[in-house]
């Protein structure tokens, strides 16, 4: 887009902290002010909360995550003027990414009964072994970083390190399996539900 005139910005967390003077000029101008340096802005999920951008000359919002908390945090990013008219542009959810994120939760969730015994809910199902579920995540050959991350080992009593769960994960994969039923039950009674998934968090039902 720059080569065709367009000023644009990309912005993720490598760029935080880079010393180009043309990113961290994007960065304070977005921190202090609140408006964007250029005509187009891109970002990652770096820009979480904590920034607020109050530009009367934006026009059109592009999201495409899927995740309803994701979506509206995103969303209130931008602080619009009362008479500001903006074009939303929301990404729909295919059917594709409906059954990876649909295999994802059943991943996650059996992570957690493992480790817990019983799921997200609170709901026994089994035994559960956090050692075994340890051994099994770093012995294995893929590199599934966001399911380690899900553990931690904390320094117990008689210096004794003890594998603990982190409460946020357990959280999004609840946050997850909620989602993935809400989106089944509304397809199953609408044929057009991924158009109106997410219009539905807006409050609003497409045409």
């Amino acid at each position: 887009m720059n080569e065709k005139g367009v000023i644009t910005t990309y912005l993720d967390s490598r760029s935080r902290t880079s010393e180009k003077d043309e990113e961290q000029l994007a960065w304070n101008k977005l921190k202090t002010k609140g408006t964007l340096e250029g005509k187009v802005l891109i970002t990652t999920s770096v820009l979480d909360n904590g920034f607020s951008i109050r530009d009367k000359d934006i026009c059109h919002i592009v999201l495409c995550t899927h995740d309803k908390t994701e979506f509206l945090q995103e969303l209130g990013r931008c602080r619009l003027e009362k008479e500001q008219v903006v074009n939303l542009y929301i990404k729909k959810l295919t059917e594709n990414e409906h059954r990876e994120r649909k295999d994802s939760y059943s991943k996650y969730r059996k992570l957690i009964i493992s480790f817990y015994g019983e799921d997200e809910y609170g709901n026994y199902i089994k035994e559960g072994n956090p050692i075994k579920t340890v051994q099994h995540l770093w012995n294995r050959l893929d590199n599934d970083s966001f399911q380690r991350g899900a553990i931690y080992l904390a320094d117990m009593e008689e210096k004794r390190l003890s594998p603990c769960f982190n409460d946020m994960f357990r959280w999004r994969v609840r946050r997850m399996g909620e989602q993935v039923r809400e989106y089944e039950e509304m397809l199953n009674d609408d044929p057009a539900a991924p158009i109106h998934y997410k219009a539905s968090w807006l409050g609003e039902k497409s045409e």
